[in-house]
């Protein structure tokens, strides 16, 4: 009586075959999640820089707006216009009211660069999330498929065993 060596080696070589192909699967989704973790960090330094540079920005204007509607008043008081009424106080106010416009358009501006950037960094944190879920998955994977090339290897076309002993 032998047993017929073959189909236990084409098992082997199979289930071993579908577990390192689901180990480089696996590694390669990590790999993707690891750098998608990266961009999410990147992305929430850039939203960040993006609010700073908005608040800079916008404390610059602010101050520029203030010179001027400060030279505005001590130019028009030095001639002796009255800054309080007339078309002198609309000027002071009309400049006053185009420098916190401008600024609240800075604020505005930066704020939506700042949003978009931390709407990216969400989105590569939930592509690293499934990446990491591919990698678990492709890992089973390998496993089922070398279960089932060993199940098929060792079974014969009649659906018998294929290590079942052979007389002769």
């Amino acid at each position: 009586m032998c047993l017929p060596v073959m189909p236990l080696i084409g098992a082997a070589v199979g289930a071993a075959g579908s577990i390192f192909s689901g180990m480089a699967s696996a590694a390669a989704y990590n790999g993707q999640a690891a750098a998608y973790k990266a961009q999410k960090k990147a992305m929430e330094y850039q939203a960040q820089s993006e609010a700073n540079a908005g608040a800079y920005e916008s404390a610059i204007a602010l101050d520029k707006g203030k010179r001027l509607v400060g030279q505005q008043v001590t130019a028009l008081a030095s001639n002796g216009v009255d800054i309080t009424a007339g078309s002198s106080g609309d000027l002071i106010a009309d400049s006053a009211s185009s420098v916190n416009m401008d600024v609240a358009a800075i604020r505005h501006n930066w704020q939506d660069k700042a949003d978009l950037s931390g709407y990216a960094a969400k989105i590569a944190g939930m592509n690293a999330q499934m990446a990491k879920q591919n990698a678990r998955t492709a890992m089973i994977g390998g496993f089922i498929n070398a279960a089932g090339s060993a199940v098929g290897s060792l079974t014969r076309a009649d659906g018998s065993f294929a290590l079942s002993p052979t007389i002769g």
